[in-house]
């Protein structure tokens, strides 16, 4: 029998996959992504998480939970200069590509979020998540 979180992933998985084909559709270069942190600020205000933007890097930092133990996820969300070819119907038609998968990256986290936080009260600590522009 599978696990409560296994199953809420799954419930998860169709608006999940929707979500990361439009952000494939705007990638953004560089450490200034103000379409990708809009995104994904709206969809952290929607689930009630706390975060922080820097605003001189779009950096994103989530926090769910707290306590003495810290259990952090990362991951990027800048693209690539490259274009697209790729003729699916939600192609990235700006010039740039999230070619190495930073628009799952966004998308883990973000499940991650949802995640944590509807089992807050369960955290034995602090989840933080991560959203980074900048490859690194």
């Amino acid at each position: 029998m599978k696990n409560q979180i296994m199953l809420e992933a799954e419930r998860l998985q169709e608006e999940l996959s929707e979500w990361r084909r439009k952000l494939h559709q705007i990638p953004e270069i560089g450490l200034t992504l103000p379409k990708t942190v809009a995104f994904v600020t709206k969809k952290l205000d929607e689930m009630d998480i706390k975060y922080t933007v820097y605003e001189d890097s779009s950096n994103i930092v989530a926090c769910i939970g707290e306590g003495d133990t810290c259990y952090m996820i990362r991951g990027d969300m800048d693209g690539l200069p490259i274009t697209e070819q790729s003729q699916e119907p939600f192609a990235s038609a700006n010039g740039h590509m999230h070619a190495c998968g930073h628009d799952f990256h966004i998308i883990a986290g973000i499940g991650c979020a949802i995640l944590a936080q509807e089992q807050r009260e369960r955290l034995k600590g602090d989840v933080k998540i991560i959203f980074q522009p900048g490859e690194e």
